[in-house]
Order: C-alpha cells, then sequence, then structure tokens
C-alpha cells in the first residue's frame, strides 16, 4: 500500500509547488513587471556544416532601457516539428548589456544533426530585481534600420 500511495503523494506534493499557502505567486497586474523589454530581430539564417548548425540573426534593443543578460533559449526541429535539441546562451551582449538602440549579432550553434530544418529561438533578460528573468517581446523585420 505504502509504496503506491508514494508516488501519488509525491506527484501531489510537486504539483502543489513545496509551498504553503499565501506563498503563491502568480503573474498579476499587481506584481507583474513594469519594465516590458522588447527587441526587433532580423529573419534567422538556419545553415549547417559537417560539424554544427549554426543560427545566425541580429537584434536591437528598441526598449527606452538597457537590456541586461540577454539570454537566447534555442529549440531545434526536424521537418516534422518534432523537438531534437536545444541551447541556453547569453552571447548578446552578455557582460556590457545591450542599450537602447544599440544591435548585436545573435549565434547559437548546436552538434550537426542532418535532421535539423528550423529552429526556435525565445529571449530573455534580467528583470528589475536581482535574479529574476523577463520574457522579451521579440518582432521580426526583414533588416534593421
Amino acid at each position: 500500500m505504502t509504496k503506491t500511495l508514494f508516488p501519488f503523494l509525491l506527484l501531489a506534493f510537486v504539483a502543489l509547488g513545496c509551498v504553503g499557502p499565501g506563498t503563491i505567486r502568480r503573474n498579476t497586474p499587481a506584481n507583474a513587471p513594469s519594465f516590458q523589454p522588447t527587441i526587433d530581430v532580423t529573419p534567422i539564417r538556419l545553415h549547417s556544416d559537417r560539424v554544427s548548425t549554426l543560427a545566425e540573426f541580429e537584434v536591437k534593443n528598441t526598449s527606452n532601457r538597457t537590456l541586461e543578460f540577454l539570454k537566447m533559449d534555442a529549440s531545434f526541429y526536424d521537418k516534422d516539428e518534432n523537438f531534437i535539441t536545444g541551447e541556453s546562451l547569453y552571447h548578446i551582449a552578455r557582460y556590457e548589456g545591450l542599450p537602447p538602440g544599440g544591435r548585436s549579432t545573435g549565434l547559437v550553434q548546436t552538434p550537426y544533426d542532418s535532421r535539423i530544418r528550423k529552429v526556435r529561438i525565445t529571449f530573455s533578460c534580467n528583470g528589475e530585481t536581482a535574479f529574476s528573468k523577463v520574457d522579451v517581446i521579440a518582432t521580426e523585420v526583414p533588416k534593421l534600420r
């Protein structure tokens, strides 16, 4: 009986978020970030050699603040949209930040896999408090002005 009950209790504990009443934070207007970072991104150029697959693009900070620790989370897929691999990198202006109007090239590299046909990249950066993470709204543009 205890062997069959244990997985259920573990699942319930994880589902509750391991927190007590009153400690769950939800993204409501009261605690939503007051700063919403935005960038323009050129279309991603995906190409491969026999060693690696690369996704290259350029970004421009269209926010009115410097974006610190701009992070890229890339997911690579095959032609049928099946996930193959993923990479998380801080290659864009990691230490100096990306100032308002600033531009930077982005490059995501993963080991070569002949099945890779698509990539999706999401961006995030530091929020207003230490160690907080904020999603960055990325708008694809043909080229940066």
